[in-house]
C-alpha cells in the first residue's frame, strides 16, 4: 500500500474508533499500536506504517469495500443490476442468476466457456443453496486436443 493509500485509510481510523465507542487507550490495547501513535495518526501528524495501519484496521473491522476496487464502469453496472437481482423472487432467482453468470462467463472467454453451474455440495435444488459456493465447470481444449478436459473454478 503506498503512502497516499495509507493516508486515506488513516483518515478513517478516528471515525471508526468513535463509532465503536473506544478510547485511544482501548484501541491501543486491542491493536497493539501505541496510544501516542494512534493520536498522531488521528490528528494527521503521522501517516502510519503499513504494519500499524493493518493492526488498527483489524481491530476496528475496517476494510475496503469490494466495489471500491472495481473500475467506475463496473460500479455503474453493479448499481444497475443489484436492485434487479433483489426484485427477482426466490425461486427462480438462483436459476436466473446461474444463467446470467453462464452468459457472462461465456462472453468473457479467456479461460474457457462456462457450460454449467452446479452446486458444490449436493442439495435437492439450486433454490436451497442461496449464498453457497457454486462450481463453474469450464471446458477447454488442452494442448493435447483433449476435448473432455474439465477444469473447476469456485465462484463465491
Amino acid at each position: 500500500m503506498d503512502e497516499a493509500a495509507r493516508a486515506q485509510w488513516a483518515s478513517k481510523i478516528r471515525p471508526a474508533r468513535m463509532a465503536k465507542h473506544l478510547t485511544q487507550e482501548e484501541l491501543a490495547e486491542l491493536s497493539g499500536v501505541a496510544r501516542r501513535t494512534i493520536g498522531n495518526i488521528e490528528s494527521g501528524r503521522m501517516i502510519p506504517q503499513a504494519a500499524n495501519l493493518r493492526k488498527l484496521m483489524i481491530a476496528l473491522d475496517l476494510g475496503p469495500e469490494p466495489e471500491e476496487s472495481y473500475p467506475e464502469f463496473v460500479r455503474e453496472w453493479i448499481a444497475v443490476i443489484a436492485p434487479l437481482i433483489q426484485a427477482i423472487p426466490q425461486p427462480p432467482r438462483n436459476a436466473v442468476m446461474t444463467e446470467v453468470v453462464m452468459l457472462l462467463g461465456n462472453a468473457a472467454g479467456g479461460v474457457g466457456k462456462v457450460h454449467a453451474l452446479k452446486p458444490r455440495m449436493q442439495a435437492p435444488t439450486l433454490d436451497d443453496l442461496e449464498g453457497e459456493e457454486y462450481v463453474a465447470y469450464t471446458k477447454r481444449d488442452d494442448e493435447r486436443g483433449d476435448d473432455d478436459a474439465t477444469d473447476h473454478d469456485y465462484i463465491p
